[in-house]
């Protein structure tokens, strides 16, 4: 299961579907319907708006009350997402904490860690094996990078771009990229 839709996300469902895992369930907000398409797309089995409906309940049915192996969580929302995150997965499964929390730390009862036997692990940055497998992936050229990348911004745009990345000014892409305003010749 990965809670969050973004680049991160997305990373997520192609590296977790290239290697075989299966089914993969995607979440995201009713603002992320563009991201949430586009991983269906890309492989995603189930992909949940979590503004709708339980995602803790979409697992449970999908795994027939068992939970999920791993929960992914790059979602960016702190509290709210662990625990869902710690809610969904399977006894003796796997959280990894894949994403900062935009808001204030985050308290934890560990009481649910230790009763389901949790591996929880955080993570930052990637491998050069990762850069490697994602090279590989990229260059079998079945991915539709346009719609993972979307139009670059220009430099004088930058805040426009991370309003953009946060699904704000309309922006369907799940990643922004920025370059100096005389590369796009605007």
């Amino acid at each position: 299961m990965i809670l969050g839709p973004g680049q991160q996300g997305i990373g997520c469902l192609i590296a977790g579907k290239a290697a075989g895992a299966g089914p993969v369930i995607v979440s995201g907000l009713s603002r992320d319907r563009t991201r949430l398409e586009l991983a269906r797309e890309l492989g995603a089995d189930r992909v949940v708006d979590v503004d709708r409906e339980s995602l803790v309940d979409v697992v449970d049915d999908a795994t027939h009350g068992l939970g999920a192996n791993v929960v992914i969580d790059a979602s960016g929302a702190g509290a709210t997402s662990l625990e869902t995150a710690l809610a969904a997965v399977h006894k003796r499964g796997t959280v990894v904490l894949a994403s900062g929390s935009t808001g204030s730390p985050v308290r934890i009862d560990v009481t649910q860690i230790r009763r389901k036997q949790l591996r929880v692990m955080g993570v930052r940055g990637h491998s050069y094996r990762a850069v490697e497998l994602a090279l590989a992936i990229i260059g079998e050229g079945s991915l539709p990078l346009e719609r993972i990348g979307g139009a670059p911004f220009k430099l004088s745009e930058t805040e426009a771009a991370l309003q953009a990345i946060d699904g704000r000014n309309g922006y369907d892409g799940v990643h922004a990229t920025v370059v100096p305003d005389r590369a796009l010749g605007r």
